[in-house]
């Protein structure tokens, strides 16, 4: 892999100090997908072992090397959909992510999208005829995603669709960006309403890195020994921690 740019180089020098600390991950390809799904989904306080399970292995995955749905911003596994209780302005994201070890983002990659998100997405399609052409973990994912999907129908949730594209790249060809708007336009086919979100995203070699090196916030919460002195009307407290 030739890297041009000094951030291309920066990236892969972060990436490959990464990997050689988790021995566990014998293959760069394959820890590339969880080192980009960790940097995509920074913002969604999940844990190490939440952003390892929507890596979805390889071989068969139509484009899809990580799935992940969120509820109301809640990271989302077949057995919560079940018991979810939900009401009006609830809202679901379906993040899709290819992560490859590559200097370029290629059609190829957007058109093997169009193809599953013609065949998956659809409510109401029998997978079955597709154990051949998917692995059974991606059958699983776009599976919970409609189940969720259907089971909110009545409250009228707000879908966004993020398709994430990270590579080494340092640019998009025009030629890549106009397949990206041709499967904008058949997955908003496929949801018809004013309040279903659909984008494609190219996490680039800078893209990347400025999400590696920044921090994600995280949020605690503090049980309290004893009552507190509360001064003010702000709900402020002093504490030792």
């Amino acid at each position: 892999m030739k890297l041009n740019s000094n951030g291309q180089r920066i990236l892969y020098e972060l990436f490959r100090q990464e990997y050689q600390e988790n021995a566990p991950h014998s293959e760069e390809a394959h820890y590339f997908e969880l080192f980009a799904s960790t940097q995509i989904l920074k913002g969604k306080d999940l844990s190490d072992e939440e952003v390892e399970q929507g890596v979805l292995g390889s071989g068969n995955d139509g484009g899809c090397d990580s799935i992940y749905t969120f509820f109301n911003d809640c990271n989302m596994t077949e057995d919560l959909v079940g018991d979810l209780v939900a009401s009006k302005g609830a809202s679901i994201e379906l993040i899709i992510i290819q992560a490859k070890r590559e200097t370029s983002f290629s059609e190829d990659a957007i058109m093997k999208w169009k193809t599953v998100s013609q065949n998956l997405l659809e409510i109401g399609v029998d997978d079955s005829g597709y154990s051949s052409r998917y692995n059974e973990d991606v059958l699983d994912a776009f599976s919970l995603f409609r189940d969720l999907y259907v089971k909110l129908l009545r409250h009228t949730p707000k879908l966004s669709i993020r398709y994430c594209y990270a590579t080494f790249a340092d640019e998009v060809h025009p030629n890549v960006r106009a397949q990206a708007d041709e499967l904008i336009e058949l997955v908003k086919k496929l949801f018809p309403s004013p309040k279903t979100s659909v984008t494609v995203e190219f996490w680039d070699a800078n893209k990347l890195l400025l999400a590696a090196q920044t921090q994600a916030e995280r949020q605690l919460s503090l049980t309290l020994s004893e009552t507190p002195v509360n001064i003010g009307t702000h709900h402020d407290y002093v504490a030792l921690v």
